[in-house]
């Protein structure tokens, strides 16, 4: 038997046990908008504490930093765990999904939230370095302000995905 076949069967068994468990549909969106809610809500509210910073409080960037490079285990582990469920989402319903157009935006947003995720987390090290730094300080905002936004985005896509689905 060929692995695109195995796979398929896989596929199949996995749609149909989603299909006909309300339990397992429950467990599977619980843990999409739990962790979409933990890690999406502390990554927003972590945004919002860098855009208050005052400009020029050198002390108040260090603390802010330091609290932030504490946030991330939870924002990446609810990621993974965002990630995982919308995987079993998609393979329950291929027929859905596969040619839908909002879906795969959503899924472009993603990867654009993670890569500005690696962006924040490079400025994050460099403010670290030089906290006085206001270009770099700049950046960090930039990429807060990009955070918050697409965290935004990533929820209308979902919500919007699952009203026309």
């Amino acid at each position: 038997m060929m692995l695109i076949d195995v796979a398929a069967r896989a596929i199949q068994a996995w749609s149909a046990l989603y299909r006909d468990s309300a339990a397992l549909q429950t467990g599977v969106a619980f843990a999409h908008i739990g962790a979409l809610v933990t890690s999406g809500g502390l990554a927003v509210s972590q945004d919002r504490a860098l855009l208050k910073v005052p400009p020029g409080d050198v002390a108040a960037r260090e603390a802010r930093l330091r609290e932030l490079r504490g946030s991330h285990p939870t924002v990446i582990t609810g990621l993974a765990i965002v990630f995982a469920s919308g995987v079993l989402f998609f393979l329950a319903d291929l027929e859905t999904f596969l040619p839908s157009k909002l879906f795969w935006a959503k899924i472009g947003f993603v990867a654009v939230l993670v890569a500005n995720g690696f962006l924040l987390l490079r400025a994050e090290r460099r403010a670290e370095l030089d906290p006085t730094s206001e270009s770099v300080w700049g950046r960090v905002r930039r990429h807060a302000w990009t955070s918050i936004s697409l965290w935004l985005l990533l929820t209308l896509a979902g919500t919007a995905l699952v009203n026309v689905s």
